[in-house]
C-alpha cells in the first residue's frame, strides 16, 4: 500500500468503475488510511472521492446507484474470497 504501484493500481480501478457508470452518477469510497492519496488520486482519474468511514483495509469500492452496481475491489474482499477459495482446496 506504500507503494507508487498500488496508487496506480487504484487510479486503474477507479478508472474502469467510471468507464462502467458511463456518464451516470458514480460514487467512489477509499479507505480512510489512503486519504493522503485522494488529492492526486482524483487528479489522475477526474473523479472526485469519498472517504468511507467503514474500514476495508485499502483498495475502493465504487456505487452506481442507478443501475444498482457496488464494484467491490476492497482489500477486506479480496481477502475474504482468498480464505473461501481456500476452504474449498
Amino acid at each position: 500500500m506504500s507503494t507508487s504501484g498500488y496508487e496506480d493500481k487504484l487510479a486503474e480501478q477507479i478508472l474502469q468503475a467510471k468507464e462502467v457508470a458511463d456518464g451516470t452518477e458514480l460514487v467512489v469510497y477509499i479507505n480512510a488510511s489512503d486519504e493522503g492519496k485522494k488529492e492526486s488520486l482524483e487528479s489522475k482519474t477526474g473523479v472526485e472521492l469519498s472517504i468511507s468511514a467503514i474500514d476495508f483495509i485499502g483498495g475502493m469500492r465504487a456505487v452506481i446507484r442507478s443501475n444498482n452496481i457496488l464494484i467491490d475491489n476492497s482489500f477486506l474482499t479480496k481477502l475474504a474470497e482468498e480464505k473461501e477459495a481456500y476452504k474449498m482446496v
